[in-house]
């Protein structure tokens, strides 16, 4: 059979590229350094991904000149995202999944028995303490100007506990606590786990990407719903900007990958607001405005509106209970089943990293969104209003919380 041009009558797509690790934070909305999207630059990674290939081998199977293919291949190398290896071939490194429906469908099985499993023995714990945590977060007068705080609570002597949620609602908190516990205890593990398979840039940053390959078979449920679920931490600690901003993306949100949302830029003209430094970044209340950050009221005024906690990150994920050991035993049973399903789907040089992926700790995006589904179809979780789908899962860490008051 004639391999020729075979990718370029029908090429594959990437689905759900995610990235982790350490990334430095830049000061402005500039295009990400390392872009994966185009057509062109998947198919080069998946075709030397399973097998090393020779700049004349992607070539031909794409039918596309060898100067861009060697342009392309040159600037995936420099990032790290291709390896030259022996014979003039060139290898992919980073992780794909290119899964076959009978492991997908299985795999889907043991994620939502184990999902249904943390709903019954774990969330009810964490929900629990969400009460504690608003019920002594009511908004209280303090020597700071009648600002948002919370009264330490009798759990925690140790630290002062400052919480704002907007309105007061528990619903939209909880969302965001869950949310937060998946993808913290997910990312430890990653940094500890994962670094030796980070990729290394030039302005310092270390990380992974990963990518689903897009298949055209119809599956039994919505694999979009169940692999969007993407964290992230940005940290911008300064004497005018002590702070901190997590997030994690999954369908139930507005924002997907919009890149103009998730910048330092906003959480400081956010964290100006609270000041009530209106000359600093005063330009930028309409765009906080426009992408749900602040919500006007009706007596024309604003709120914040989303979750802001003078608690850092680990001390808010130190309040909240730890998963049972019971379940721990249970997920290690899962993860061999998980890992023996699987790991014949990944090339030679990648198994490493699957083991660390998957033996380790199991598969966070795709046990964390059923969690979610789970929870919101059984009416534990409510559904989110339309302001509160812009900043739903997202927390910012300063070490003040907002005044009602402010305009």
């Amino acid at each position: 059979m004639n391999d020729k041009g075979m990718y370029a009558l029908k090429p594959i797509k990437f689905n759900n590229i995610s990235s982790f690790g350490n990334f430095k934070m830049v000061m402005v909305n500039t295009e990400h350094k390392y872009n994966l999207t185009s057509v062109l630059t998947q198919n080069i990674l998946y075709l030397a991904y399973h097998e090393a290939k020779t700049i004349k081998d992607i070539s031909e199977l794409l039918n596309v000149p060898i100067y861009i293919i060697e342009d392309e291949i040159s600037y995936l190398e420099e990032n790290g995202f291709m390896d030259m290896v022996a014979d003039d071939k060139f290898l992919t490194n980073i992780l794909l999944h290119d899964l076959s429906k009978e492991v997908l469908e299985k795999s889907h099985k043991i994620n939502t028995k184990y999902a249904r499993i943390i709903c019954e023995k774990y969330i009810p714990q964490l929900m629990e303490k969400g009460k504690l945590i608003m019920e002594n977060g009511t908004p209280v007068n303090s020597e700071r100007g009648g600002q948002h705080k919370c009264v330490p609570t009798k759990l925690q002597t140790t630290i002062s506990l400052f919480i704002y949620v907007p309105e007061n609602d528990f619903n939209f908190f909880i969302w965001s606590i869950i949310s937060l516990f998946f993808s913290m205890n997910d990312l430890k593990k990653r940094n500890s786990l994962l670094s030796k398979h980070y990729i290394k840039s030039s302005d310092g940053s270390e990380y992974m990407f990963i990518a689903t390959i897009d298949k055209s078979f119809e599956l039994s449920y919505d694999k979009y719903k169940y692999t969007y679920f993407k964290p992230t931490i940005a940290n911008l600690q300064n004497s005018l900007y002590p702070l901190s901003a997590w997030q994690c993306n999954t369908c139930y949100d507005d924002r997907k990958d919009d890149e103009s949302v998730f910048i330092p830029i906003n959480f400081m003209a956010l964290y100006d607001f609270i000041l009530g430094r209106t000359g600093v970044q005063e330009k930028l209340f309409d765009d906080l405005h426009e992408i749900g950050f602040l919500v006007p009221t009706t007596g024309g005024n604003s709120y914040a509106n989303m979750v802001i906690s003078t608690y850092t990150r680990d001390e808010l994920l130190n309040l909240l209970p730890p998963i049972p050991d019971e379940l721990i035993d249970l997920f290690d049973e899962l993860m061999k089943e998980l890992f023996e399903l699987k790991k014949s789907q990944y090339p030679p040089h990648k198994q490493q990293l699957f083991i660390d992926l998957y033996r380790h700790f199991y598969p966070i995006a795709e046990i964390a969104t059923r969690v979610l589904e789970i929870l919101l179809d059984s009416g534990v979780l409510k559904p989110l209003s339309e302001n509160q789908k812009k900043t739903v899962n997202m927390i910012m860490f300063c070490p003040e919380l907002p005044n009602l008051n402010k305009k």
